[in-house]
């Protein structure tokens, strides 16, 4: 089975000063990504995510959602976007273990990002 963020942590070994991705705040170059998504992954396992977690998210900011989605690859653990309100019976039944989002209840990894992200 592939591994996205392995992927992109192999290719920011072979291009670390690429744009990775370009944002209208500017770019992202691979290594850039790379610390972010490493570091996201550190807090995210310290939040109590790992391998056999399912993770739900609510991120409004795509570069947020991207970084965490990677994040969460990197642990092993599955993810998915969160459903609308009033679905938590569709969550239980998916098993998901954690949400994260916006919100008071959200783990520091989906906070701690470069500001120009």
């Amino acid at each position: 089975m592939k591994n996205l963020t392995l992927d992109l942590l192999e290719t920011a070994d072979v291009f670390p000063g690429k744009v990775a991705i370009a944002t209208e705040g500017g770019d992202i170059t691979y290594e850039a990504l790379r610390v972010e998504v490493v570091s996201a992954a550190a807090n995210l396992r310290e939040a109590g995510i790992t391998a056999t977690s399912a993770v739900a998210l609510a991120i409004a900011h795509p570069i947020q959602a991207l970084v965490t989605c990677l994040a969460i690859g990197l642990i092993g653990a599955r993810w998915m976007l969160m459903p609308g309100r009033g679905r938590g019976d569709m969550l239980a039944s998916l098993g998901i273990t954690h949400i994260l989002g916006q919100s008071e209840n959200t783990p520091e990894a989906a906070e701690a990002f470069d500001p120009r992200f």
